[in-house]
């Protein structure tokens, strides 16, 4: 990559790219980490039981790690903070090239799998639980995991170095340019696998999406008539989830097609501010789309917060029942009464 120094405008655009993100990512983070907690620690909860949050959780684990690795690995050095510890030795790079390489293969893995997933909602809405069983939970785990592992790992064996740009900062660099550009060229094509695959899917819930619900039959009970109405208000709002998370997907696999494929030579300055920017609202956005789109998971957040508090909202006065026994000493017959 080409290092021409810029001038005063891009050192402030720059700047201001930079630090936005940052507090983006700043306030994000406690979220997500709320987000993912109630997750895990309601993941056998009847509403959010399914796969889906499942997949959506890991998801949320790896977005989490990539926000801190970006910042701790990549941003940090290139504003000349602390760089005693980044410059003594090139493994304080290889450990954050890895895990960004790594996470980045994962996130894409996890676009996959809500795909997928909701692909099979839509096609085939009786036995999709029936097929995204606990077992299968465990096999998309790994299919999260393994692949970005493997792909990270590789960068077990290749030289890098810190290299001073003309902003003064310190970016981790490929030392064997034959190696970068082969490494380049394999990411490529593992994103667009990825996403010819993600796009099928999407193809798929698309045209099946509408005539699904246009087609759906309303039960005649008011009870049930509700009830299916609200899951498919809950169905859509999934879809819409993964498809905003899809074209998050996209818009990355298009850095990767520019940067990768047609512009080899870019500015390292310009690279590192558009991958930077670009990761932040990658794995900055899921936690507010699920908060927005999902109903039980809305209200289990407020359960967690201590918001869900129907009495104080209706603005009537909390009951207390006590079960006491009265004995009526003419029958001995024991009575029920509900004192309020």
């Amino acid at each position: 990559m080409s290092n021409d120094s810029f001038g005063v405008a891009f050192d402030i655009v720059e700047g201001l790219i930079s630090y936005s993100c940052m507090v983006i990512v700043i306030l994000t983070i406690p979220i997500y980490l709320v987000v993912v907690s109630i997750l895990f620690f309601e993941r056998n909860s009847h509403s959010i039981n399914n796969v889906f949050f499942s997949i959506y959780l890991m998801g949320g684990l790896l977005d989490i790690a990539t926000m801190f690795n970006n910042y701790l690995g990549s941003i940090f050095p290139a504003k000349g903070w602390l760089l005693w510890y980044y410059l003594s030795s090139p493994t304080t790079g290889r450990i954050y090239l890895m895990i960004a390489w790594g996470t980045r293969m994962s996130q894409g893995c996890t676009v996959l799998l809500l795909a997928f997933n909701r692909t099979t909602a839509v096609l085939r809405p009786t036995s999709h639980g029936k097929l995204w069983t606990e077992k299968v939970g465990r096999f998309a785990m790994a299919f999260q995991i393994i692949p970005g592992v493997l792909y990270g790992g590789i960068l077990c064996v290749t030289d890098l170095y810190w290299g001073q740009k003309s902003n003064g900062g310190w970016y981790i660099q490929f030392g064997d340019p034959v190696f970068r550009l082969r490494y380049f060229a394999a990411s490529f094509v593992g994103q667009a696998i990825l996403m010819f695959l993600i796009t099928g899917n999407y193809v798929i819930v698309l045209l099946f999406f509408r005539v699904k619900y246009r087609l759906a039959v309303l039960p005649t009970d008011p009870k049930r008539q509700r009830l299916f109405q609200d899951k498919q208000r809950q169905e859509k709002r999934l879809v819409y989830i993964s498809m905003s998370v899809c074209t998050l997907e996209i818009i990355f696999f298009l850095f990767t097609v520019y940067f990768f494929v047609i512009n080899t030579n870019v500015n390292t300055r310009i690279f590192y501010l558009v991958y930077n920017a670009l990761n932040d609202l990658y794995a900055a956005t899921p936690p507010y789309l699920l908060i927005l789109f999902s109903t039980p998971f809305k209200r289990k957040l407020f359960k967690f917060l201590e918001l869900d508090q129907t009495n104080r909202s209706t603005g009537t006065i909390p009951i207390i029942r006590v079960q006491q026994t009265v004995v009526d000493m003419r029958t001995e017959n024991k009575k029920d009464v509900t004192v309020t």
